[in-house]
């Protein structure tokens, strides 16, 4: 019986050890930084964040995949100016703010707005390989795709959509090994843009990141050239690759 007991309470102890660190786990993620929380001016649903959209271009939407253990408010500031261009924007919401846990968020996004006709993808960091494994095995349903301080382990290099990746010069946090080898499954016509004096975090406004490169640009600066890039590739811009 001793020893039964002593069983149990080594099973109890090791449960109640798991099931704390869960909990710490669960809530020790990057929070979006206090200004975006105090402005949620143009939310209009909060399931997923849905920014307001209204006219022709809200026809035509993009998605976000944050990056791993990041709150997706972070990322407001940098899908803003889509939506005030009129494009429908929607952030999504992961389980434990974790894409792996449901890379096929897109399809419960796209019933949700049926109205839209046209999708672009965007993914930060871990955000990006769930982004490339959906365009995988979506390649004709998404228009383009995005790759914020990622890379995809999908092969989409047969993929018709447009595809870019944006890095910062300071980004400490992504494996550039990781990136490189990752290359050959990104078609040919990828366009490549690496920020100088951009890091890993100011893809979204959450604070400094672990392990990150101290940027010697601003978070808005950094975004800016992501979104302005955007538009002009979907607008059917040649691409402005290279170092900006």
């Amino acid at each position: 019986m001793k020893r039964r007991s002593k069983i149990l309470i080594v099973i109890t102890f090791l449960l109640i050890a798991i099931g704390g660190y869960a909990v710490y786990y669960v809530n020790d993620y990057y929070r979006a930084e206090p200004f975006v929380l105090s402005d949620k001016v143009g939310l209009i649903d909060e399931t997923d964040l849905t920014l307001f959209a209204d006219g022709d271009n809200a026809l035509v939407g993009f998605v976000l995949y944050p990056g791993a253990k990041v709150d997706p408010y972070a990322y407001i500031p940098l899908m803003e100016p889509l939506a005030q261009a009129g494009y429908t924007v929607v952030i999504a919401k992961m389980p434990f703010n974790l894409a792996v846990l449901d890379s096929n968020r897109m399809d419960s996004i796209k019933t949700e707005h049926s109205e839209v006709k046209t999708w672009y993808l965007i993914g930060h960091s871990l955000g990006g390989a769930m982004a490339g494994s959906y365009v995988a095995k979506h390649p004709t349903e998404i228009a383009g795709l995005f790759l914020l301080g990622g890379y995809t382990t999908s092969d989409i290099h047969d993929y018709k959509g447009i595809v870019a990746t944006f890095t910062g010069s300071d980004d400490m946090v992504m494996s550039r090994e990781k990136f490189e080898s990752n290359r050959t499954n990104l078609p040919q016509s990828l366009c490549e843009i690496t920020i100088e004096g951009g890091n890993h975090g100011q893809f979204g406004n959450y604070g400094h990141q672990a392990g990150d490169g101290n940027a010697s640009i601003s978070a808005k600066q950094q975004q800016n050239i992501v979104t302005d890039t955007m538009l002009s590739l979907i607008k059917g811009e040649n691409c402005q690759g290279g170092h900006q």
